[in-house]
């Protein structure tokens, strides 16, 4: 049994997304309407091998965002292997594994949801990571890994830094996907991902070819679940896309008899989405100050105009929307906002 098991159902929880979903993202999201369960963006299995000085920046993370899953993408068995042991070792609640990304950089590389057609592939890279999972709960360590000892190096640096405790037992595996490339193909997909018992599954019900827009199909999600159910398995069946707020995902998973959605683009710049609380104008304004505050202290080496779309989110239905837009463009640190925002 793993702490998913443990969570009230229906589950519904932050969805990754890709230059998004970093620690100031998720640090406010949880202070303000917390998730039940918060996923980082992903990480290349490789550059964890070749570079984690480089690609270790989206696994930084604070207590208040627990549970949190660390999410990987790549195409290599082996190195995902590896990343389990890092993702034990950075003291995870979990470890997701990326087969539904769209993005065109990611499909070229075989990675994402190219993954889809490849099964024979997945299955060794399901397999290589359960083992990692498995051996490092048994040997908590990654010396015996083949990280060059400066790469090496960098991992204990970034753990000795954020000080993060390794995991104490195997970390439970979770799948994120898709309902198919250009055609729909759950009935034989789902059943072979089940094959593998992870212990969640959340299906975006888009096809790669729709990314992340147009009709959701939450027929095939449901039948995902009736799948689930017919062979007993315990895997929990997640749902996403175009859920808009909390209340919205309850009664999506009561209707289709699922665990618990997931929710990604509808919490840009709205935090409350979890909470179902409608925020005013100076619940936006404070929490803009808070995140950039945030940003500061847990991003130090980021460059503070990434958080520009952030605060541009942020003004998402105000009056004066417009003129609050012209002065974000301007700041340049969290002082801009405390002096400038009004």
């Amino acid at each position: 049994m793993s702490f998913w098991q443990d969570l009230k159902k229906p589950i519904i929880g932050l969805a990754p997304m890709d230059g998004i979903t970093n620690v100031a993202f998720r640090h406010v999201q949880a202070k303000i309407a917390k998730p039940d369960i918060i996923f980082t963006e992903f990480v290349h299995t490789d550059g964890l091998f070749f570079n984690p000085a480089r690609v270790l920046r989206p696994f930084v993370y604070t207590p208040i965002e627990r549970p949190i899953i660390a999410q990987l993408y790549g195409k290599n068995p082996d190195h995902f292997y590896i990343g389990a042991h890092l993702v034990s070792f950075l003291g995870f609640s979990g470890l997701d594994l990326n087969l539904g990304c769209p993005a065109k950089t990611v499909i070229r590389s075989g990675g994402g949801a190219a993954l889809i057609e490849n099964p024979s592939l997945v299955a060794k890279i399901i397999k290589a990571t359960q083992a990692g999972l498995s051996d490092f709960a048994k040997n908590p360590k990654i010396d015996h890994l083949g990280l060059k000892a400066k790469n090496l190096d960098a991992v204990y640096d970034f753990q000795k830094k954020y000080r993060l405790k390794p995991s104490s037992q195997a970390l439970p595996l979770s799948i994120k996907t898709r309902i198919g490339t250009d055609k729909v193909v759950t009935k034989e997909w789902i059943p072979f991902l089940l094959s593998h018992d992870p212990s969640t599954i959340t299906i975006h019900g888009r096809l790669l070819k729709d990314g992340h827009s147009g009709p959701v199909a939450w027929d095939e999600i449901k039948l995902a679940a009736e799948l689930r159910d017919r062979g007993s398995h315990q895997t929990l069946i997640l749902g996403n896309g175009g859920v808009k707020n909390r209340s919205e995902g309850e009664k999506m998973s009561k209707k289709h008899r699922i665990d618990g959605v997931l929710i990604g683009q509808a919490a840009l710049g709205n935090p409350w989405v979890f909470s179902d609380h409608s925020p005013t104008r100076g619940d936006k304004l404070e929490t803009m100050r808070l995140h950039a505050k945030v940003f500061e202290k847990h991003m130090p080496e980021s460059n503070f105009e990434s958080l520009r779309k952030h605060f541009i989110w942020y003004t998402k239905g105000l009056k004066d929307a417009r003129a609050l837009r012209q002065k974000i463009i301007t700041f340049t640190s969290s002082g801009d906002l405390d002096y400038r925002l009004s």
